[in-house]
């Protein structure tokens, strides 16, 4: 009886499964991820930001020199100087009430950077923002910065980062940084960004995983004599 039992809970947990593995996975928040699209240096959907004083350099533009994908990545390049400090960011503010409270995104971009000198920092962020004033405005939290590592193209990011009670937009922000030193310079390069919100378990998911306990607990249970 047990061994029919069995039999039958695997040819409906595998179906089960099967459809759930099947639904459509969360669409990007994120425009032009793979900075595919743009005009020269300047990626659309993205606001380039790029600083600097004294005698330090900074750009961040849409380049082509060594993408990940595509034949497009951001491109972040800082020369630091004793006199003066150097920025520069990529930024994207997904649109208002693309982001729900409370629930979990993941946000995940591939980066390379061969290396960064002494005082430069290579950070990501994701920021939750109140963008139609609908309770109060402004910053409402964020992931905090995460500094990244040198190496070739690999990726980093935040995974089940949960939006900031009062946001409904995400300000994804990608920069290098160096405060006034005598220092090397970095060149940083950042491709196929995208911030998607975790999908929940769905009622197949749940019913399957019931079905496969069940059948576990079963094969436990002494044979009845």
């Amino acid at each position: 009886m047990w061994q029919t039992l069995n039999w039958i809970t695997r040819c409906l947990v595998v179906p089960l499964c099967l459809l759930v593995l099947a639904e459509p996975a969360s669409a990007n928040l994120l425009t032009n991820g793979g900075f595919e699209s743009g005009t020269d240096g300047d990626a659309d959907g993205w606001t380039q930001i790029a600083t600097h004083e004294g005698s330090s350099t900074a750009s961040a533009i849409r380049g082509e020199r060594s993408p990940y994908a595509g034949d497009y990545h951001a491109w972040l390049r800082l020369s630091p100087a004793p006199d003066g400090a150097a920025t520069a960011e990529f930024q994207q503010l997904t649109p208002t009430n693309s982001i729900v409270p409370g629930q979990p995104y993941d946000f995940e971009v591939q980066f390379s950077c061969p290396g960064m000198g002494t005082g430069v920092v290579g950070q990501i962020e994701v920021q939750w923002l109140d963008s139609d004033g609908s309770d109060g405005g402004g910053l409402k939290g964020s992931t905090g910065a995460l500094n990244l590592d040198i190496g070739f193209y690999h990726p980093v990011g935040f995974d089940n980062a949960i939006a900031a009670p009062g946001s409904d937009s995400a300000l994804v922000i990608m920069r290098v940084m160096s405060p006034p030193v005598d220092s090397t310079s970095a060149d940083l390069r950042f491709d196929n960004a995208s911030l998607v919100l975790v999908p929940e378990p769905t009622g197949l998911a749940w019913v399957g995983l019931g079905i496969l306990l069940l059948s576990r607990r079963q094969r436990r249970l002494p044979a009845s004599r």
